[in-house]
C-alpha cells in the first residue's frame, strides 16, 4: 500500500489491500478506499485495519490509547504476529504534514502513540514508499509516485485515489462508544452512505523508524503518549 503527501498540498493512495490468509495464501482486494477528507483535513492509511482506523479517531481528537491497547489484546489472542501489528497515518492539515503510527512494541513499552512532523514538502507511507519517494524527490507528483510503486510491488495497485476529489467525508471513522464495542461492529458508515467493513486484514508494511528520519531532517518534533 502506498500513501503519498505532495507539493500540492494534497494526499493519494493506490486501492490494494493484501490479505494474508491462513496457510499463507495471499489475496487481493482492488477497491479498498484509503484516503479520506474529513474537514479541512486529508488522511491516507496503512497497516492494520483496525489500527489505522483508531489512528484516525485520535486525528478527530478522542482518546483512543486503551482501546489501542485493547484492540492489541484482541490481535494477540487471535494470534496475530507482532510484526504484522501496525497501523500508521499520514496527514495533510493547514499547511502542516504529519505521521501518526503505532505498531506491538510501542504498546508493550507503554506508548500507544507515536507522531512526527513532516519537515519535507512531501513523504510516503505503506508497503510501495520506497519506490515512490524518490520520485516525489525528483518532482514527481502523486500519481507518478504511485505508479512507480506498482511496478515493484505487489501489495500497491487497482488504480489511484485522490483525497481532496472526494466528496467531505466528516464521518469516515464513527467514533466507538466503547472498546468492545469497537471490536465487535461490522463496519462504519460515512455521511455519503458508503459501507466499509471492518476487518484484521493486513497489508504489509513496516514501522517508520523516527529518530533515524529525524537524523537526516525528514521529521521533527517526535512525540509518544
Amino acid at each position: 500500500m502506498t500513501t503519498v503527501a505532495h507539493k500540492s498540498q494534497h494526499i493519494g493512495a493506490d486501492k490494494r489491500r493484501t490479505s494474508l490468509l491462513p496457510g499463507g495464501t495471499i489475496e487481493y482486494d482492488d477497491s479498498v478506499t484509503k484516503v479520506f477528507k474529513c474537514g479541512a483535513i486529508e488522511w491516507g492509511q496503512a497497516g492494520l485495519v483496525g489500527l489505522t482506523e483508531l489512528l484516525g479517531l485520535h486525528l478527530q481528537g478522542f482518546n483512543i490509547a486503551d482501546d489501542i491497547r485493547t484492540f492489541y489484546q484482541y490481535c494477540c489472542m487471535n494470534t496475530i504476529d507482532k510484526h504484522q501489528i501496525i497501523g500508521q497515518v499520514l496527514v495533510y492539515s493547514s499547511g502542516k504534514r504529519f505521521i501518526l503510527q503505532t505498531n506491538a512494541e510501542l504498546i508493550e513499552c507503554g506508548n500507544a502513540i507515536e507522531s512526527a512532523d513532516i519537515s519535507i514538502p512531501f513523504f510516503s507511507i505503506g508497503s510501495g514508499s520506497e519506490f515512490a519517494f524518490p520520485i516525489l524527490m525528483a518532482g514527481g507528483g502523486i500519481t507518478d509516485a504511485i505508479k512507480e510503486a506498482m511496478k515493484h510491488d505487489n501489495g500497491t495497485g487497482g488504480g489511484i485515489d485522490m483525497a481532496h476529489e472526494q466528496h467531505d467525508k466528516n464521518n469516515a471513522v464513527t467514533p466507538p462508544t466503547s472498546a468492545k464495542d469497537f471490536l465487535h461492529q461490522d463496519g462504519f458508515v460515512d455521511e455519503d452512505g458508503n459501507f466499509t467493513k471492518k476487518s484484521l486484514v493486513y497489508t504489509p508494511t513496516q514501522s517508520l523508524n523516527f529518530e533515524e528520519l529525524a537524523k537526516i531532517g525528514l521529521v521533527n518534533n517526535i512525540t509518544k503518549i
